[in-house]
C-alpha cells in the first residue's frame, strides 16, 4: 500500500515538471518501474524536465535508472554559455581552409562520428525489441544477442566513466 502511495506522490511531482511524461507513464506510453519513478521524482525540477524532454524527443519507451542517470549527466556536460556573435564570426573565418591546405586536426572527429551512428543503433535495437518475432528466435540467437548487448553495455559504461572522470561530473 505504501509503495503505491509513494508512486502516486512521485507521479504528482513529475507531473508538476512535465505533465506529458507523467501522463505518458499513466497511459502506458512510457514504461518505468515504481522504484525508478520515485528516483526520478527525487531529482531537482530542472533535471526532471531534462529527462522528460529527452525521453519524449527520443521516443524512449522504457525509462531505466541508467537512462535517468545518463540524461542527468549529459545535461551537465551540454551546459555551456552560448558564444557571442563576434566569437561565431571569428570561428567562421578561422574555419575557411585555404586552397590546398590540410584541414586542422579535429580531436572531436571520432566522437562526432560515433554520435552519428548511435542513432541508427538505437533505432535497430528498438525495432528488434518491438518485433513480434523476438519470442520465436532460437536460444542460440538469444544468448548471442544478450552477450553482445552486455558487451555493448560494458563498453558504454566504461566510456561514460572515463568521461565523468575527465569532466568531473
Amino acid at each position: 500500500m505504501i509503495k503505491y502511495g509513494n508512486f502516486a506522490e512521485s507521479i504528482d511531482t513529475v507531473f508538476d515538471q512535465s505533465s506529458e511524461l507523467a501522463l505518458g507513464v499513466l497511459l502506458g506510453r512510457f514504461r518505468i518501474s515504481h522504484d525508478n519513478i520515485v528516483e526520478l521524482a527525487r531529482l531537482r525540477p530542472d533535471e526532471i524536465k531534462t529527462v522528460a524532454r529527452s525521453a519524449i524527443e527520443d521516443k524512449i519507451e522504457r525509462i531505466s535508472i541508467s537512462y535517468i542517470r545518463n540524461e542527468v549527466k549529459w545535461s551537465y556536460v551540454q551546459q555551456r554559455a552560448p558564444s557571442s556573435r563576434k566569437e561565431r564570426k571569428e570561428e567562421k573565418i578561422a574555419e575557411k581552409p585555404a586552397i590546398r591546405q590540410m584541414p586542422r586536426y579535429d580531436p572531436d572527429s571520432d566522437v562526432n562520428s560515433l554520435c552519428m551512428t548511435i542513432d541508427s543503433w538505437i533505432s535497430s535495437i528498438q525495432r528488434v525489441n518491438n518485433s513480434e518475432n523476438l519470442s520465436k528466435i532460437s536460444t542460440k540467437a538469444s544468448l548471442k544477442l544478450m552477450h553482445k548487448l552486455s558487451f555493448l553495455e560494458h563498453t558504454i559504461n566504461s566510456i561514460q566513466d572515463t568521461l565523468v572522470e575527465r569532466t568531473g561530473i
